[in-house]
């Protein structure tokens, strides 16, 4: 049975990813970059990215076998899941090919980049778009007296 919840671990996956993020920048920043494979920021962004998948793989799943629950399945819904994929898999794959000396690092480096700003700016065409658009809607119903 696939859980309700099943967005949590994504969620948690992207937010712990940002924070391992903005550690490589600044470790790279202030010359202690690259992390190496026992790092514990490294070993966060691991966690983080298996949580991605395991999210990804439970909402597949409940998409495809609860159909009554959710219809038809549009193309907005599935491109989200099928980018974040691609993110999650091509940082994987940068990370794997950074360990093992790969020549072609660079070029999954470049398609992990473009995956990153594609899923930045689809973000709100999706249904994910709501959650920005609902609370700034609140904050300026409080702020004109509006409950």
């Amino acid at each position: 049975m696939v859980r309700k919840d099943s967005a949590h671990a994504p969620f948690f996956g992207f937010a712990l990813l940002v924070a391992v993020t903005l550690y490589a920048i600044w470790a790279s920043l202030t010359g202690n970059y690259p992390l190496s494979f026992t790092h514990p920021f490294k070993i966060a962004g691991n966690v983080a990215s298996l949580l991605i998948y395991v999210g990804l793989v439970m909402m597949i799943v409940r998409r495809l076998s609860e159909r009554k629950v959710f219809g038809k399945s549009g193309y907005a819904d599935w491109l989200l899941l099928i980018s974040i994929g691609l993110l999650a898999l091509s940082g994987t794959l940068v990370e794997w090919a950074r360990f093992g000396n790969w020549g072609i690092a660079y070029h999954l480096y470049f398609f992990h980049l473009v995956a990153v700003w594609f899923v930045i700016i689809y973000l709100p065409y999706t249904k994910l778009g709501h959650i920005f658009y609902r609370a700034t809607a609140l904050l300026y119903a409080r702020s004109v007296g509006r409950k």
